[in-house]
């Protein structure tokens, strides 16, 4: 920028001269928004991994903290995300930062498995607990597959009562997997779709059941069941009117 300003005893211009502030750069890796977030931290709570693998083959700051201090390792920790704890656990994220209320990723997670991948990276935390930490991982991992074995036989069954009760045992192992990992997304969907399965299929095996069970007493007294027939169609008709 230049100005120019009149002396007051002559005519001489003083120049002055002013150098031109270079703009701050915007860093469109690891800028923040107004809550302090990265889009490493929001592509984690989003749980959007492809997004993940390209801003930390970019480099990404992995030990950014928000507004409430959590870190992307924080977060994923808190939501259960398995995979993004493992990838920013090998990009080096630092374990030992705290968010506002001085909890780390171990303190915050209810994830077994997350808990078992960030055991040993604490000095404090015992080997016993590390190993008891590793086995309810395991357990969580044999109940998912058990409940998915259940829901293929469910499905491909053509028994009622075997359809009914391997649905029934995949909701079952689901629920006891989700013990241990209450926020993992696809351990949810699957005991959802089982339980939908389930209820669905209650229905239909009810009404079923119903039309059987009326076809049988016609073939026993189709006197009473034409009555019956009779009775329910006078019944329709006034409905109508």
């Amino acid at each position: 920028m230049i100005r120019t300003a009149r002396k007051s005893k002559d005519s001489n211009l003083k120049i002055v001269t002013r150098r031109r502030q270079k703009p701050k750069r915007v860093d469109p890796i690891n800028s923040a928004d107004q809550d302090g977030r990265t889009t490493l931290i929001n592509a984690t709570i989003s749980n959007c991994q492809s997004i993940i693998d390209d801003l930390l083959s970019s480099r990404a700051n992995v030990n950014i903290q928000d507004k409430d201090g959590r870190t992307a390792l924080i977060h994923a920790s808190k939501l259960g995300h398995v995979d993004i704890a493992s990838q920013l656990l090998d990009a080096k994220a630092d374990v030992s930062l705290v968010d506002k209320e001085k909890k780390n990723a171990f303190m915050i997670s209810k994830s077994s498995k997350i808990k078992a991948l960030l055991a040993p990276l604490y000095e404090e935390i015992p080997e016993h607990l590390a190993a008891e930490l590793r086995n309810k991982s395991k357990f969580a991992e044999s109940c998912r597959i058990e409940g998915d074995r259940h829901k293929k036989r469910a499905i491909s069954s053509t028994d009622d009562s075997i359809i009914l009760h391997s649905a029934s045992e995949a909701i079952r192992y689901y629920e006891l997997a989700l013990q241990h990992e209450p926020f993992d997304l696809s351990l949810q969907a699957a005991k959802r779709s089982a339980s939908d399965f389930y209820n669905r299929l209650g229905i239909l095996i009810d009404a079923h059941s119903q039309v059987k069970s009326h076809f049988a007493s016609s073939l026993k007294h189709p006197d009473q069941a034409q009555d019956s027939y009779d009775m329910e169609g006078m019944k329709n008709k006034d409905e109508e009117k």
